[in-house]
């Protein structure tokens, strides 16, 4: 026996000159990244099109619920339960004290832009995982996808059961 229950998906698009170049979607999250040869990166986040900050870290990981127990935990975000209706928005390694994650509600936009003039050399656009071919260009638009995963569980699994098991909460390290 078991249930299906729905997953909300991020929608990822690439603008470039207000024309969008690329279009996709992620289950766990989209990512900008410093590439490898370079110091830092800055990052323009905007939120419904309001400046939140500008961010100089290592990247910014844009996580959905499913996803926030994958990059965006490691990175000291915030753990969400599947059925939250909300993305996170988790600094990687900001070079700033006052840089933390922030939690939005799953229905606005969110933007990334990285400021090329601060930017010595090119970033890495990832999505789940994967890394695209982006030309550092334009703005990445990401916002709720209008198709959700459907995910099969056997009746009775427990998301909290499962994190507890995973992340051994409850269980004394010293043995």
């Amino acid at each position: 026996d078991y249930v299906v229950k729905e997953r909300m998906a991020l929608d990822v698009r690439v603008f470039v000159e207000g024309k969008e170049v690329f279009q996709t979607w992620a289950l766990n999250e989209a990512t900008v990244e410093k590439s490898e040869r370079e110091r830092m990166l800055e990052v323009v986040v905007e939120v419904e099109e309001h400046p939140l900050s500008s961010f100089g870290c290592d990247g910014i990981v844009i996580a959905t619920p499913t996803g926030s127990t994958a990059y965006s935990m490691s990175c000291g975000g915030p753990i969400v339960l599947p059925q939250s209706k909300v993305w996170t928005i988790t600094p990687v390694a900001g070079h700033q004290l006052g840089i933390r994650p922030v939690v939005v509600d799953q229905n606005v936009r969110i933007t990334l832009q990285t400021e090329a003039e601060s930017n010595g050399g090119p970033a890495r656009l990832m999505v789940d995982g994967k890394v695209l071919d982006w030309a550092e260009q334009g703005k990445i638009d990401l916002g709720l996808s209008l198709r959700p995963l459907r995910l099969a569980r056997f009746k009775g699994f427990s998301h909290l059961d499962n994190l507890k098991t995973k992340l051994l909460w409850g269980l004394d390290p010293r043995g």
